[in-house]
């Protein structure tokens, strides 16, 4: 059974001159409920910007399509295509594997192979330094098994300040890739790409850079930071070491303020973010009915203070 991972980049922009008005405000909702993890409701929100020939709302309204049925059916094979023919790289290997040109549903510009055209069209891309392209490269390696040419990808990526590379060229560090004499050392420069990330852009480096430092007192700037922008699993974490730092050994914090926790707990079950449900329900056994009410004071406060949650896992 062929295995695909999908590891995705943050909107940078999701709107289009050649989009009308209606399609550009659907695909700015399909988008936000997309970063939430919900693929399948995404789909009819990408639609209408597909119909008017959006490349990466083809895609993802296949990618919607793909959830649904649970498998690569003739419908998501017609939009993936449609993406494909009109540059999305990420729709080019998605059809890799499949001989679908042999059987007429699908044929690259030239060739018949899609992992062919859409490595060289990426490398193409490549050396004109367009990082974003080296990364969905290394993907679309990664997905072919070829996990050596995607490391180096990812690298390329990264040192072309792709965010979203930096980031997770810092997972891969901290993960064991590359050799290094120390620990401690191949901490430091995980932490220093995932720095990068976040500086470039990418809020989820941010995150994983306050991980990388837990142990310092600065891990709760960057968790901060990287909550204010929005990164939902940040925002947890903030919200639970704002619970009770003692028991989840957080740094820096000071006094608990259970309030506030709450408050956070409940915009992110409110906006429907992945695990929000439990994770406020656990919360709520934590602390007492004289926290709850005190919460309400600070509902404003959240939705001031953090972005709308996200993922950040839509690529445009």
């Amino acid at each position: 059974m062929r295995f695909f991972v999908f590891i995705f980049m943050m909107s940078f922009a999701v709107t289009s001159f050649a989009l009308s008005k209606e399609a550009i405000e659907s695909k700015e909702k399909a988008v936000s409920i997309y970063n939430l993890r919900d693929k399948v409701e995404s789909g009819r929100y990408f639609l209408p910007a597909a119909k008017e020939g959006d490349p990466s709302s083809q895609y993802y309204y296949a990618v919607s399509i793909i959830s649904r049925d649970g498998g690569l059916s003739n419908e998501a094979i017609k939009w993936l295509d449609k993406s494909a023919n009109n540059g999305n790289l990420s729709a080019m290997f998605r059809l890799t594997g499949y001989e679908l040109c042999a059987y007429g549903k699908s044929c690259p510009p030239k060739g018949k192979d899609w992992f062919d055209y859409a490595e060289n069209e990426a490398k193409k891309r490549a050396e004109k330094g367009d990082g974003k392209a080296m990364y969905v490269l290394a993907i679309g390696y990664l997905n072919n098994e070829k996990d050596n040419l995607y490391y180096k990808w990812i690298e390329k990526s990264a040192k072309a300040e792709y965010s979203r590379g930096q980031y997770v060229w810092a997972k891969s560090i901290s993960s064991g890739q590359g050799f290094y004499f120390t620990d401690s050392g191949r901490k430091e420069d995980a932490a220093k790409w995932a720095k990068k990330a976040f500086e470039n852009g990418f809020p989820v480096g941010g995150y994983f850079y306050s991980l990388l430092n837990k142990d310092s007192v600065n891990s709760k700037e960057y968790m901060f930071e990287s909550a204010k922008e929005g990164y939902a699993r940040a925002m947890d974490t903030f919200a639970l070491c704002l619970l009770d730092a003692e028991k989840f050994k957080c740094k820096g914090y000071g006094d608990d303020n259970k309030p506030k926790a709450i408050a956070i707990f409940k915009y992110l079950k409110e906006v429907g973010g992945s695990n929000a449900k439990s994770s406020y329900e656990y919360a709520l056994r934590l602390v007492t009915d004289k926290d709850k009410n005190e919460s309400k004071k600070y509902d404003s406060w959240v939705r001031e203070t953090f972005k709308y949650p996200s993922y950040f896992e839509y690529i445009e």
